[in-house]
């Protein structure tokens, strides 16, 4: 089994009769993007959060970036890496002569029917939002 999936204990139902098993799910994690300019020092401008299959980060958040016209090329990137200790964490660097206009992806409102992960500015915001007794991070 790969670190993209996992094995719970589910229970099926089927009319009247209930029987336990074990099930594979795919695994969910959230993304944190973070932006800041080539030669930046710090950890960068904490500028999304979505929930991801774990795996392809780096192309993920390149494809992100472009989408929502941050980046033109490729050469506007100069580097992507995970940081911090969950690995949930990528920072880029965006070249130094490229244009870049993060104000214009200041979000004020977010409006969804999923978990309310999506469109946070960070992980950390996540958690603020959240009541203390749903805080503790299960492993």
């Amino acid at each position: 089994m790969s670190q993209l999936e996992k094995t719970v204990s589910i229970e099926r139902v089927c009319g009247s009769a209930t029987s336990r098993a074990d099930d594979r799910v795919a695994v969910e994690e959230p993304l944190e993007i973070r932006v800041a300019r080539a030669g930046e020092a710090g950890i960068g401008r904490a500028l999304s959060v979505t929930m991801r299959t774990p795996g392809q980060d780096f192309d993920l958040v390149a494809g992100f970036l472009h989408g929502e016209g941050l980046v033109r090329t490729a050469a506007d990137l100069t580097e992507l890496r995970h940081c911090g200790p969950s690995g949930n964490v990528v920072r880029v660097e965006h070249a130094a002569d490229a244009p870049i206009d993060l104000a214009r992806l200041d979000r004020h409102f977010y409006t969804t029917s999923s978990c309310g992960v999506c469109g946070k500015s960070s992980i950390e915001a996540v958690m603020k939002s959240l009541p203390v007794s749903q805080v503790a991070v299960q492993g």
